[in-house]
C-alpha cells in the first residue's frame, strides 16, 4: 500500500485464473499505509493463517486481483522465477516487471534487480556412457558471456573455474556450466555425466546436486532433516534406457519411514517433485512400457525395506495388480542403476508416486479436485465419517450398504484385500491410503503400496481384517451381495493372475532384470548381509511355491463361517 492512507481488502479477490476470478476472497484485512501484506500458498508454511490462499502460483503463470464485484483491477505474470528467486515490479510510472535472486516478502522491492537471464551454455558432447578419454568444449551463444563450471555437482557461481578451452574427461566426471554477463541473472546450468566403462543391463538414472545437499550438517539425511517434510532441493536428473534419453530440473527429498530411521545404512529413498520453479511443472516422458500415463507429477527412487533381502517383494504384486486392477491405485514401476553426483549409489526402484497428481492423470479430473484419506495422518472428515457409518449400521440391509456401495469403489476395495491377503502384509497400519474425485465417479478408491514385509507367513485374511481402519469391508463381507463378489473375484485372480504359474513368472522375470546388477549393488552395500542375495530370492519363492491359494480359501471360509465346499465351488464356476 504506497498511500498513506490505511486500505481494506475485504471481499476482494485473487486468482491465478483469468476465466475465474473469485477463486479466493480476502478476509477482513487491513494494509497500513505504506505497508505490506503477505498472503500465503496454499500448502505453504502459514497454512492455518487468514490470509493463505486456497491456490498457489507457479513460474510462469499470472495472478489477478479483482475488486468485490469480480471486475480485474491488476494483474501480473511472474515470468521465469526460479527456485529460491522472486519476481516484482518497479514502482517507476511503467511498472516493469523485473526478477530478484533474494526476495524480501512483507519488504519494499531491493534495488538489486535484473531485466533477464545470460544465455545457456551448451556441450560439445552429451553422451552418457564413454569408454574412451576425450576433450570436452562449452560455447554460449553470447561469445562474451563468461562461462564457468564446476565437477563436483554444486552450482557455478562467478568464483568457479572459469572456461578457457577444451577440458580433458577421463574418468566418471559430471560437470556443470553456466554463463554471466553484467546486468543480467546467472544462465540455467547446463549439466552432464559422463560415464566410463559402466556395465548396466539396466536403465541408468544420474541425480546430480550441491554435494551439501547429499553430505553434511543440512544435508537430506542430517538428523536435522529427517522428519522435516519441507526440506527439498533442487536436482538435475538425467535417465538414459537404451537409445532414450531425457534430462530433467526437479526437487528431491526423503521418502518413506524406514529412510528416516538412524540405521546408519546410508542408502536413502527419495522423492523427485517436478514444479515449475524447477523449470518443469510435471515430466512428460513414456517411462514404463506398460504405463497408462506419460506424464508424472512425482516420481520416486525406492529402495525399499527388502532391500537387503529378495530385493523384489514390493515390485513383484504391485507390477500383477497395475497390469489387472485398473480402478486400484498401484505405481507403475521399473529397476534402474543409479549415480548420484556421478559416484554409484546401486539398484533403485523407479516409481509412479501415488498423491493427486497420480489420480488426476489415471482417473482423468483436475488434480485440484482430488481427495485423500490416510488414516492418523491427513485424515479426510467425510471418509471418516464414512467409517462411523459403516460402524453403526447394519450392512446385510439393502438400504444401507447401497449407501456404502455409492461411496466406495468395491473393485478396488476386493483387489486391494486379495492382494494383502495373499502377500501376508505385516506393515498395513500406515500404509493404507484412499482417493476420490467428485469430478469422477465421486467413489473412494483404494491404493495399493509399500509390501516390503510381504511374503514372510501363510496368505491369510485374519490380520487384515482385524485393524480399526478396516470396518468397512469387516461389515461388507457380512453381506451376501458382497460375499458373492468378493469370492468370484478371488477365484478370477488366484486361477490367474494370482495363480502359482503367473506369480512364478514374474519372479522369474524380476529377477532377471536385476540378476547381474546385485552384483554391483552388493558390492556397494555389504553390510550385515548373512547370505547372498539369490539365498534371499530362493527363500521368497519357497514362499511362492506354498498352497496360497489352498491358505486364502481356507482363511476366507473360516472368517465368513461357510463350508469350505461353498468357496471352492466358485472355483468351477466359468
Amino acid at each position: 500500500n504506497n498511500t498513506s492512507q490505511e486500505v481494506c481488502l475485504k471481499g476482494w479477490y485473487l486468482s491465478d485464473s483469468l476465466s475465474e476470478r473469485k477463486r479466493w476472497q480476502f478476509p477482513d484485512v487491513n494494509i497500513p499505509a505504506s505497508g505490506y501484506l503477505v498472503v500465503d500458498a496454499k500448502n505453504g508454511a502459514v497454512a492455518d493463517s487468514l490470509t493463505t490462499a486456497s491456490f498457489s502460483i507457479a513460474a510462469g503463470e499470472t495472478i489477478y486481483l479483482s475488486d468485490p464485484n469480480g471486475c480485474r483491477v491488476d494483474s501480473l505474470e511472474t515470468g521465469a522465477v526460479r527456485a529460491g528467486g522472486s519476481a516484482g515490479r518497479l514502482t517507476s510510472a511503467n511498472s516493469e516487471r523485473v526478477f530478484y535472486a533474494n526476495p524480501t516478502p512483507g519488504e519494499a522491492n531491493g534495488n538489486n534487480y535484473v531485466k533477464g537471464y545470460a544465455p545457456k551454455p551448451y556441450f560439445s558432447d552429451d553422451t552418457l556412457r564413454h569408454t574412451e578419454a576425450f576433450q570436452l568444449t562449452i560455447r554460449c551463444s553470447d561469445p562474451s558471456a563468461d562461462i564457468r563450471y564446476t565437477t563436483d555437482g554444486s552450482t557455478p557461481t562467478e568464483q568457479s573455474t572459469r572456461y578457457q578451452g577444451p577440458i580433458s574427461i577421463d574418468s566418471n566426471t559430471v560437470i556443470r556450466a553456466a554463463s554471466f554477463q553484467s546486468g543480467l541473472l546467472r544462465s540455467d546450468v547446463e549439466t552432464q555425466t559422463y560415464l566410463f566403462h559402466v556395465s548396466h543391463t539396466l536403465p541408468i538414472l544420474c541425480l546430480t546436486t550441491e554435494p551439501g545437499n547429499l553430505i553434511g550438517p543440512d544435508s537430506v539425511q542430517a538428523n536435522a532433516n529427517l522428519f522435516n517434510d519441507l526440506w527439498e532441493r533442487a536436482a538435475v536428473i538425467e535417465y538414459q534406457s537404451d537409445e532414450d534419453r531425457f534430462t530433467v530440473n526437479c526437487g528431491f527429498r526423503l521418502h518413506g519411514n524406514m529412510t528416516r530411521q538412524t540405521n546408519g545404512y546410508g542408502k536413502p529413498s527419495m522423492k523427485l517433485c517436478f514444479r515449475s520453479c524447477y523449470g518443469n511443472d510435471v515430466l512428460n516422458y513414456p517411462l514404463f512400457e506398460d504405463g497408462r500415463t506419460t506424464i508424472f507429477h512425482n516420481l520416486l527412487l525406492r529402495n525399499g525395506s527388502d532391500m537387503r533381502l529378495a530385493v523384489i517383494r514390493d515390485e513383484l504384486f504391485t507390477n500383477i495388480a497395475y497390469r489387472t486392477s485398473p480402478s486400484l491405485c498401484v505405481m507403475a514401476a521399473q529397476y534402474v542403476a543409479t549415480y548420484f553426483n556421478g559416484e554409484y549409489m546401486g539398484l533403485y526402484a523407479l516409481k509412479e508416486a501415488i498423491g493427486s497428481g497420480y489420480f488426476a492423470e489415471h482417473f482423468g479430473v483436475s488434480e485440484d479436485s482430488v481427495e485423500m484419506h490416510r488414516p492418523y495422518r491427513e485424515e479426510n472428515k467425510e471418509f471418516t465419517s464414512l467409517m462411523r457409518y459403516a460402524k453403526e449400521h447394519d450392512l446385510t440391509q439393502e438400504e444401507y450398504y447401497r449407501y456404502v456401495e455409492n461411496q466406495i469403489d468395491f473393485s478396488s476395495m476386493i483387489d486391494w484385500m486379495i492382494y494383502e491377503a495373499y502377500s501376508a502384509n505385516r506393515d498395513l497400519g500406515m500404509n493404507v491410503r484412499y482417493y476420490r474425485s467428485m469430478e469422477g465417479d465421486g467413489k473412494w478408491h483404494y491404493a495399493l503400496f509399500d509390501l516390503d514385509l510381504s511374503m514372510n507367513s501363510d496368505a491369510s485374511f485374519d490380520a487384515l481384517l482385524t485393524g480399526a481402519w478396516d470396518i468397512i469391508p469387516r461389515k461388507l463381507i457380512k453381506n451376501p451381495t458382497f460375499q458373492d463378489l468378493f469370492l468370484k473375484r478371488l477365484a478370477y485372480l488366484l486361477q490367474h493372475d494370482l495363480s502359482q504359474e503367473s506369480v512364478l513368472a514374474e519372479f522369474d522375470k524380476l529377477t532377471g532384470q536385476i540378476e547381474e546388477e546385485m552384483v554391483l549393488e552388493r558390492a556397494r552395500w555389504p553390510k550385515d548381509l548373512h547370505k547372498e542375495w539369490n539365498d534371499y530370492a530362493q527363500d521368497y519363492k519357497k514362499q511362492i511355491l506354498k498352497d496360497r491359494a489352498g491358505q486364502l480359501k481356507q482363511s476366507i471360509a473360516d472368517y465368513m463361517g461357510r463350508p469350505l465346499s461353498e468357496i471352492e465351488a466358485y472355483f468351477t464356476q466359468d
